[in-house]
């Protein structure tokens, strides 16, 4: 027979098996914030799938300036009146959100047609934000179930069967266009002009990255511009090469960019590949 002493003992051993024995409830899992691709609503929860046509007004100063975006026959206009009302545009990304309530709506023959609307930036940060806005690529994830009406388009599969339409990617054209490239006269000298000349040509790489060179070729770039630049050709560039881009880029002159970018980067020593 056990002493009262061993009881004792033993009962708070017995206590943690007994415990560990009991089920236990699941741990809580924090959950990993992912980064979401670029979204547009004018509803918020639902997702505008439509490519809008993006015209871009900056101040010389660089410091201001305005995106006008015409979406054409968009899908919100099937569904909104079940959705709710368009109260704005809202701009999502993993950054946060960007919004503006100047949204109208074009009619034709008494039908609404495209929605346009102005998205105005007061500095230099906002504009900036903007561009890698539209810089990302568009979300790919599918809408939530019910939203899906308003927000899918279909085409007819080989089967008969609808097949959901993948989302449209912003077209080059489009991407050079947004970048806005700044206009910059050559200074007359000294510190300004190899400022100057240093802001030219991380335009000219903005220009770059919308092209989606490779990084061998943007390497040659990178260099081909250091030879343009140094040695007391900072003028130079910024009177004849950097305009030409600029202005290619303007009129989203795809083929006529790359073969700047090609000219660059035979300059710094790379084969260019301008085709």
């Amino acid at each position: 027979m056990q002493s009262l002493q061993t009881r004792r003992a033993t009962a708070p051993a017995a206590a943690s098996r007994a415990a560990a024995a009991r089920p236990q409830p699941p741990a809580r899992r924090r959950a990993a914030a992912v980064a979401a691709d670029a979204r547009m609503q004018f509803i918020r929860g639902v997702d505008e799938p439509t490519v809008p046509e993006v015209s871009l007004r900056r101040a010389r100063t660089g410091t201001s300036g305005a995106a006008m975006m015409l979406f054409e026959s968009p899908s919100i206009f099937q569904a909104s009146g079940e959705l709710g009302e368009i109260t704005g545009l809202f701009m999502i990304d993993d950054e946060g959100e960007l919004s503006t309530t100047d949204v109208k709506a074009k009619f034709v023959n008494g039908k609404p047609q495209a929605i346009e609307a102005k998205y105005t930036m007061r500095s230099q940060f906002e504009w900036e934000r903007f561009i890698r806005f539209m810089d990302r690529p568009t979300a790919a994830q599918p809408p939530a179930p019910d939203l899906q009406r308003a927000q899918r388009r279909v085409r007819s599969a080989p089967g008969g069967q609808p097949q959901q339409q993948q989302p449209q990617q912003q077209p080059v054209a489009a991407r050079l266009r947004a970048l806005a490239l700044r206009e910059i006269d050559p200074p007359p000298g000294g510190e300004a002009l190899a400022e100057a000349g240093c802001t030219a040509m991380l335009e000219a790489q903005r220009a770059a990255k919308a092209l989606g060179l490779e990084p061998a070729l943007f390497d040659d770039v990178c260099c081909g511009m250091q030879q343009a630049v140094g040695g007391g050709g900072a003028r130079l560039f910024l009177a004849g090469d950097y305009p030409s881009l600029r202005y290619a880029c303007s009129a989203g002159d795809a083929a006529v960019a790359r073969k700047w970018m090609a000219r660059m980067a035979a300059r710094g020593g790379g084969g260019g590949g301008g085709g």
